[in-house]
């Protein structure tokens, strides 16, 4: 709902995505919080978005 506006086509959803997960999403990554080669799950959970991050086995032989 946040992110929806038929007048303005896709620009405020854009707007959502960068400000709700890439940027936070980003500064986890800078502050060392999510390592290389994380999954990052995220979740809705009382109308705030979650990080969830498992660090996944490196499968290079």
């Amino acid at each position: 709902e946040n992110a929806y506006e038929p007048a303005y086509g896709a620009r405020p959803l854009k707007r959502f995505i960068t400000k709700e997960v890439e940027t936070p999403l980003a500064k986890e990554i800078v502050a060392g919080h999510i390592l290389p080669k994380s999954k990052v799950t995220i979740t809705l959970l009382a109308e705030k978005l979650h990080f969830q991050t498992e660090e996944l086995e490196d499968t290079e032989e």
